[in-house]
């Protein structure tokens, strides 16, 4: 187990510093990377390669194995990159792309066969989820995200209160990034409370000032000093920073469940969705809450609205009565704002007039949804006898500052238990995410093998590569129609017909005919097997090696430095020890044509006398090449055109067979297709056939 953060694999102090600022100590930052809680790294802030460099020095670390760096040359490398660019596609999430670039070559067979298992967990997830809610499912994945141990909370604009000292200080160090806290030192404070729009009480030892604080409308006195009841907010700031990953949590499993897979979340699955039905209302707080904060915003049109329609009653009931009603309208109406005229008039007029109002002030409440508190809507038209009838300017202000100090308490009200209610859970909720991002891994894996047909590979004693039907990764998941091909080098389970065991390979064969792909499958098919990877084959046998070097094609430079490094190259390979691979594509590009040949057979001299080295050249030199005993030859071969005038090629190696010349088959699709110019290429054509043998290949 670790004991310190240095122990591991990239992390010097720099990194330690950081690691240790984010866990907020190192034995807190030792303890969750010895549990592997790798989605917690991603928070912290890393550059993308420091981060994977840490990433896999814990988890090698608390795994008790050690990766090797089976790369002996950039291209080799390359093939690698490459091999994870394709992979990490069937990632949904961050994580799942980061666990598979935990994928990385080692010797280690133990920790090789549980990823072998991972591989095989995600096949049988993947075909038992079938396409339509294994489409759903990525869909669910997609809005997961690695939930960090801290957010950023949001400003408030209520105040926090006290006159605790000691509560004040405590306060102050955990929230002050949330709200402003006040120190209550005496009466005269209580008067600065009132000019702020919501101010919270806590009570702590001293509560001197209780019930003169309960006075003051803005102040909502809170018994108790936890944070679910005096800031519930802070506890809720986590789960609405992580609000869609939690819904998207309880989705995955509903969904694993109702394919019948037994894999349940660390929580019970009721209570996780209990969790994101609450969650999907946690922006309006209550429905009480919400109830309030309605009416506060339709509260100016309602009335507007009701006074209105109250005008035109009075218009209708009382405008008609008789011309002297008609008069005392005009009368009122030119009154302005004295009500003594109103004492003067008949009751039955006056009390009609206050009925008007009074139900009119019914109707806005209940058309607000507040008809259980029309009560305090009394007095709204009714207050000052005028007409026409206006709202009071000082009854519309204590309703509006009324329906705004209830939602704020109803709202405070729900978030208080739901921060009482989710607090408890926030341990439960992160293992929960972490889980279903595991399953990332797992699906990505499972539809990687599904798509191509991929199978886990087993490991060869002695030493030898062998494979059926394989297919190059680049070209099918490139979605062009690849050819299979079967191929062996070296001792292995699997052997074809015409293999001896060498462990010395020439490739020939025609050009486009698939040569270098064979070549860079062999390389796929050993990276990608050392890495705990399924291969893009049938059947598939592998050496676990120490150094794979992969030489590419030549870029036709023939000048002396780059035959002098690749000499140099060459030679540094024949001093080194250990099990390796060397893939070399037409190494003859560098020099020239004359010293080619004996350049390879040397090269194929040397390192065939090497214990533990196997060697697949490609080349254009056939016969040329010195025959050498242990060295095989094959070829990749032209055998027609077809309709449409292209070469037929089996892209299956004849072994110990060298490749036929296709330059007649060239010749003649040109000759065919060419109509201006056929007779020039038949004339060629036959002195091609009628003139001295050349060269066997091309």
């Amino acid at each position: 187990m670790l004991s310190r953060l240095t122990e591991i694999k990239g992390v010097g102090d720099k990194v330690a510093e950081r690691l240790v600022a984010y866990y907020g100590t190192e034995g807190e930052a030792v303890r969750s990377i010895s549990a592997l809680e790798l989605d917690q790294l991603l928070a912290v802030g890393l550059p993308p390669q420091k981060l994977l460099e840490v990433a896999r020095g814990g988890y090698a670390a608390v795994r008790g194995f050690e990766y090797v760096n089976l790369f002996g040359t950039s291209e080799a490398r390359e093939v690698y990159a490459k091999v994870q660019e394709v992979l990490k596609g069937y990632a949904a999430t961050e994580y799942g792309r980061l666990r598979l670039a935990l994928f990385y070559p080692t010797l280690d067979e133990g920790e090789l066969e549980g990823r072998f298992s991972q591989v095989e967990a995600g096949v049988r997830l993947v075909e038992a989820l079938g396409e339509e809610r294994l489409l759903e499912l990525g869909g669910a994945l997609g809005e997961l995200r690695p939930m960090p141990r801290r957010v950023k909370r949001k400003r408030l604009a209520c105040v926090l209160a006290t006159e605790d000292r000691e509560l004040h200080a405590r306060l102050t160090k955990e929230y002050s990034d949330m709200v402003q806290v006040l120190l209550i030192e005496g009466p005269e404070d209580l008067e600065y409370l009132g000019g702020h729009g919501e101010v919270r009480y806590a009570q702590g030892r001293e509560a001197r000032y209780t019930a003169q604080l309960e006075s003051i409308p803005q102040v909502e006195v809170v018994a108790g000093v936890r944070e679910e009841d005096l800031l519930p907010e802070a506890t809720l700031a986590f789960f609405e920073e992580n609000k869609a990953p939690i819904i998207a949590c309880a989705r995955i499993f509903r969904l694993l469940e109702e394919a019948g897979l037994d894999i349940k979340p660390p929580m019970d699955r009721e209570a996780l969705g209990g969790i994101a039905t609450r969650l999907e209302a946690l922006g309006d707080g209550s429905v009480e809450g919400a109830r309030f904060r309605t009416a506060s915003q339709s509260f100016p049109r309602v009335l507007e609205e009701c006074t209105a329609a109250a005008n035109r009653e009075v218009q209708e009931r009382l405008g008609n009565v008789s011309v002297e009603g008609r008069a005392v309208l005009e009368i009122l109406s030119k009154a302005g704002e004295s009500g003594d005229l109103y004492r003067h008039l008949p009751k039955d007029f006056a009390k009609a007039l206050k009925d008007v109002a009074a139900r009119w002030e019914r109707t806005c409440a209940e058309r607000l949804g507040l008809g259980d508190e029309a009560l305090l809507f009394t007095g709204l038209l009714a207050g000052e006898m005028r007409y026409p009838l206006e709202a009071s300017e000082e009854r519309n202000k204590e309703i509006e500052e009324w329906l705004l100090r209830e939602a704020a308490r109803a709202g405070l009200k729900a978030r208080q238990e739901l921060a009482r209610y989710l607090g408890g859970q926030r341990e439960n909720i992160a293992r929960t995410a972490a889980k279903a991002l595991e399953l990332d891994l797992l699906l990505a894996l499972g539809r990687f093998s599904v798509a191509h047909g991929a199978k886990v590979p087993r490991f060869s004693e002695p030493q030898g590569i062998g494979f059926i039907g394989a297919k190059h990764l680049l070209l099918a998941a490139g979605g062009q129609d690849v050819q299979p091909v079967s191929y062996c080098l070296g001792e292995s389970g699997v052997r074809l017909e015409g293999s001896k065991g060498e462990r010395a390979v020439v490739i020939t064969g025609a050009n486009s005919g698939g040569k270098t792909s064979l070549l860079e499958t062999i390389a796929q098919i050993q990276v990608m097997a050392q890495s705990g990877l399924p291969v893009l084959a049938e059947e598939a046998q592998v050496p676990l090696l120490e150094k794979v070097y992969y030489f590419g094609k030549g870029r036709g430079d023939t000048s002396a430095g780059a035959f002098e490094a690749l000499l140099r190259a060459f030679a540094g390979l024949g001093q080194g020890r250990g099990k390796r691979l060397i893939l070399a594509d037409e190494i003859e590009a560098v020099t020239e044509p004359g010293a080619a040949a004996k350049i390879i057979s040397a090269f194929l001299e040397w390192f065939r006398d090497q214990e533990g080295v196997l060697v697949a050249l490609v080349t254009h030199l056939g016969s040329e090449i010195e025959p050498l005993e242990g060295v095989r030859v094959d070829g990749i071969e032209a055998t027609g055109l077809d309709e449409a005038l292209n070469l037929v090629v089996d892209r299956n190696p004849v072994l110990n067979r060298i490749a036929r010349s296709t330059p007649e088959l060239i010749l003649e699709r040109l000759s065919r297709s060419e109509r201006g110019d056929s007779a020039f290429y038949r004339h060629v054509m036959e002195r091609f056939k009628s003139g001295p043998a050349g060269p066997d290949l091309e």
